[in-house]
Formats: C-alpha cells, structure tokens, sequence
C-alpha cells in the first residue's frame, strides 16, 4: 500500500468579491428610517398634542443610536490605536459600523429639519384649526376683544382692504399691514388688518399681499406666530402714528379668496418640504453606500491572490504570505496532489502537533454553517467567536510545487472570550503513551502514520450517553484515528449552557472544520509557537533522518499577526476566503478507497 495522497487540494482563486446585499440593503434604508422617523415626529401634529411623547421618543431612540455607535466607534479606536485587533465576526461586521454612523447623522439632521417644517409651516396649521372659524364678521361694527379665539373669518360683502392706509415696518424682513375695512370707510378703531411679508416697500403705502387684487377676496386666516405678530404690531403702531388712526386690539390675517383653500395649500407646502427632505436624504445615503461599497469591494480585493502575478514570477510568493490569506497556485490540481506529500495539518486530523487538547469536529458536508453575527453553527450547536482579538494567519508554503494551505487563529481580549455550546460534539486525539513522546522533541512529536494508526482509535468516553449523529458515525467509520466524546462534565450539561475560552484556531480537514480551544491567553501564544517549532512532514523528516543530504522541502507552517490598521479582517470573510474554499474541494485517499463528499 503505497503513501497517502493528501486529502486536500490548494484553495481556489478566487475571480470575484461578492458584495453582501443584505449589509448593502440594510445600510441604505435602515438610516433612512432613522432620518424618517424623527423628521415626521418633529414636523406634524403628534408634535402639537402630545409633545412629551415626542421627546420621550426621542431621546430612547437617540440614546439607543448614539450608544450603538459609540459602541461600533470605540472598537474601531482601539484597533486603530493598537490596544487589541478587531475581530469582527458577523457578515454586517464593516457594515455595523457605517450604518450606526450614518444613523446617528440621520438622527441628527432628522430632528432639525422636523423642527424647521414645523415651525415654518405646520404649527401655524394646527394653530388655526384648534381655533373657531367666524362668517359674516364686519370690521365696522365687532372689535378685535370679540374675535380673541377666531381661526379663519369670512368678512361681510363689500369688505376690503384699505391700501391708504398701509404701512411697512423692517427688520431684515419687511412686515407689511393694511387695515380691512368696509368699502374704505373710517372707522373708530381698526382692529383687522392684513398682514404679510416682504410684499410691500418700508417707504411707501404698496400693500401688495395675499389676494389684495381680488374684488372677490373676502376671507381671512389669523396668523399665529408670536415673533411675527410682534413685528405686525410695531408696523401698526407706525400706521396709527403716520395716519392718526386708532387700533385698540389688531388681529392679524392673511388676506385670501377661500380660507379652505389657503390652509390646504399651506399644509401642502408642508408635506412637500418633508418628502423632499426624504427624497433628499435617501439620495444622501445612497451616495454614502455606493462610495461604502466601492471602498470594502476595493480592500476585499486585497485578499486575492493574483493568478497572473503567480505564473509570471513564483518566488514572489514567500514574500507575500504576510498579507495574503488565500492563493491560487501555479501548478494545476492534479499536479499539486501529485508532487505535495502528505499527511498535512489543513488535510487530515489523524495527524497534527495540537491534537493533544481540547477540540471540537464541524462535519461535512452540508452541515458546517457559516452563521453571522457572532457563530458557526451545527444544527443548533454553535461556537461563537469574539468580536475582539487578534488574528493569527498561519500559512503552509510548499516552495517546490507552489502549493499553500491556510488556517486561521484567533486570540481573544481577557475580556471578550469566545464561547460554545457545550451540546457540540467533540473529535479529540487519545495518543495515550505517543502524547508523552510528542513532548521530547520536534522528531518525536511527528510519528509515523502506521504508528499513530495503531495508538489511535475511535472511541467514546462514555459509550451507552454518548448519542453520536450518523454523519459523525459516518466520519467515524472512514477514518478510524480519531476518539469521540461530549464535552462537559460527566453529567448531561443543560443544552444552553456555554464554555469560555480565549483562543481557537480553525483549520480544513476531511471531515470538515476542526476547532482548537486553549483556556488562557498564554497558551494561546503556545498554540502559535508549537506550530511554527514543531510542525513537520511525517515523510519528509523520515527521508531526512535517513539521509540528511536530503532537504526538507515540503510544507512548513509559517504564522503571521496580523498588524493593526487600515481595514481589519473580519472573520466571516478570512472562513470564506480560507476555509470555506478548503471545504469546497474534493477530498481524496488512496488507503481508503474512496473519494470524500
């Protein structure tokens, strides 16, 4: 029976960025709504009758988006100022950020334009229709006193405007008054008047407001604004005193042909203003997540390799391992399979450095779930990884055939460890006497295959609890280097119930995703050492050791940090670029006799 081939083939190029159209989705409408929802309750009549709930609104949904965004904001700092790396570990991880600070910028524009419609244009709305509406109301006969609550007024036949009698008063704006009289008669005290805005001259009587050409104009709509009516009444004042007239009590309204008609078209200046700020803002955004997506398609980009850069000049890959997570290789698949020896950690579990602790199996196929934010699911099992840690990107680099396998470790901040379920089944290692030989040295922790084949076998620690699923049965029977068991203590431990750990490291194998766990930070240093000192080819060194002229030129682990600053790598895409690409692929052994799902 000849050597193993190795049960995985490099991981694939990848040719295209794929753009997450839910984050794309929910950063273009989710801000948006933010916008929406303080301009509409600072705009219309909810404002009006029940202010209090406003602002209570208000400042629920301004603390929940301004705590967010603090929140996203500040591991962005200490990523960027080196205290730890970010580890983002949900698929909306780049885009949580963007959209909390989009949402507090809409949260802020939102209430000052609701505020600015509101005063400008509905409170005066609302104003007049809490008041009466008056018919047949003669300015020569009733006074301003008999009028304090009128809203809208409907003058007497024959009612108009006295433009003699008109006056401007400016300040910056120029406020213009006329009395309303009943055909230009004199009368004791001029208590109606018609005001409006910048529609006269401050020099001259030219009342030119509202409807004052209209003979058919005979309606009023009582103007409402205080800081207005103050100005109204200075150019009164200076209207009594110019023409030496009297106005014990003035009311002021826009003069108009149908007072119905003028509200609509003021409540419709209103709604007008409030879906071009809508329109507005939605373009706003919109332009914000088209530059967003050019951005992080631009810096996902950086994690291919490219083909034609490989094939031009291979020994510029060693040099690019430190930023590259996946690459394309030279060789064809067929090739690589046939020159690269086996066995290698990313392509079987039968043989690593770290089988000697704590590990949990994620089978395959179909059933390793890459769920996000936060966990990789099995069924209703999951591991959840921290959003802070730092990344370690360990690369195995064949020189000769061109040929390099990935695998990722994650160290998390004391504070922030990562956590599973403690129903995850578990793979682990029994090495029994061959564990202490893998404590010596570097060549006694790399047996041969026929050694640890007869020191391994499947096994449970309690076989009548353990249930084991019939794809890890399955797993089982096609490999029979590998013990079962169920993590916890000797008792059934509640479903829910979750284990913390500070460092897990990720990597392919035949039967799907093999996760290691260390419970402090300094083994997880330990973790990343012993693969980088002890990691060896199992044939390779056994040519070596009998002949040293030989060199050792198969696959070497090779570990980089990866530095803080520009985009940090979030976690859901190194698994796409890496191990999920690893996963894909056809996994093959020649002693089995079989191909792999």
């Amino acid at each position: 029976m000849g050597p193993a081939k190795p049960l995985m083939g490099p991981p694939q190029m990848t040719t295209r960025t794929r753009i997450n159209l839910l984050g794309v989705l929910a950063a273009l409408f989710l801000p948006w709504a933010v916008y929406i929802t303080m301009f509409a309750l600072w705009s219309f009549q909810l404002r009006y009758t029940a202010p209090g709930k406003v602002l209570a609104i208000t400042v629920i949904l301004g603390l929940i988006v301004g705590l967010y965004c603090l929140y996203r904001v500040q591991l962005s700092c200490r990523a960027l100022f080196g205290q730890s790396s970010l580890v983002e570990t949900g698929r909306f991880a780049v885009w949580a950020l963007f959209i909390a600070v989009t949402a507090a910028v809409a949260f802020g524009v939102g209430v000052p334009m609701g505020s600015y419609n509101y005063s400008k244009n509905m409170r005066g709305i609302y104003d007049v229709q809490s008041l009466n509406a008056f018919v047949e109301v003669n300015p020569a006969t009733m006074r301003g006193q008999e009028l304090m609550d009128a809203g809208r007024v409907q003058f007497v036949s024959g009612a108009n405007i006295n433009l003699n009698l008109a006056n401007g008063f400016k300040n910056t704006d120029i406020y213009c008054v006329a009395p309303i009289t009943v055909n230009n008669a004199a009368l004791a005290s001029y208590d109606f008047w018609a005001v409006g805005k910048n529609c006269c001259s401050d020099q001259l009587a030219d009342f030119r407001c509202g409807a004052y050409k209209s003979q058919e104009a005979k309606g009023g709509v009582r103007v409402t604004d205080d800081v207005d009516r103050d100005f109204y009444r200075l150019a009164v004042q200076q209207a009594q005193s110019a023409h030496a007239i009297k106005a014990i009590h003035p009311l002021f309204f826009e003069w108009t042909g149908d007072t119905h008609e003028q509200m609509l078209n003021d409540e419709r200046a209103g709604y007008q203003f409030f879906l071009m700020g809508m329109m507005g803002h939605f373009l706003f955004q919109a332009v914000l997540v088209a530059i967003a997506v050019t951005c992080f398609t631009k810096s996902a980009q950086e994690w291919a390799w490219s083909s034609e850069t490989a094939r031009a000049d291979p020994e510029q890959l060693p040099s690019e391992l430190n930023d590259r997570f996946s690459f394309a290789t030279v060789a064809t698949e067929a090739e690589t399979l046939e020159k690269t020896a086996p066995p290698s950690i990313w392509s079987t579990a039968t043989y690593t450095p770290l089988a000697k602790s704590q590990q949990i199996l994620l089978t395959r196929p179909g059933n390793v779930e890459f769920f996000f934010p936060g966990s990789f699911k099995q069924g209703g099992d999951y591991v959840q990884v921290s959003e802070v840690a730092e990344v370690h990107v360990i690369v195995a680099y064949d020189a000769e055939t061109g040929r390099c396998y990935s695998g990722l470790c994650l160290q998390a901040h004391p504070n922030f460890p990562h956590k599973f379920s403690r129903t995850v089944e578990e793979v682990k290692v029994n090495r029994k006497a061959a564990q202490k030989e893998c404590a010596d040295d570097v060549s006694e922790a790399s047996p041969s295959m026929g050694k640890l084949s007869h020191q391994c076998s499947w096994m449970s620690r309690s076989p009548s609890a353990a249930k084991l699923s019939p794809r890890m049965v399955k797993s089982a029977s096609r490999t029979s280097m590998l013990s079962m068991e169920k993590l916890g203590e000797p008792d059934e431990p509640p479903p829910t119930r979750e284990q913390q750990w500070f460092c897990c490291l990720f990597y392919a194998i035949k039967e799907g995703i093999l996760v290691y766990f260390a419970d402090d930070i300094e083994s997880c240093e330990q973790v990343v050492q012993s693969v980088q000192s002890r990691y060896r080819d199992v044939q390779d060194l056994e040519a070596s050791m009998k002949n040293p002229a030989v060199p050792c030129v198969h696959p070497q682990a090779q570990i980089y940090r990866h530095l803080v600053g520009g985009a940090p790598p979030v976690v859901g895409r190194v698994l796409s670029r890496v191990l999920q690409e690893d996963l894909a692929r056809d996994f093959q052994d020649q002693d089995l006799g079989h191909s792999g799902p």
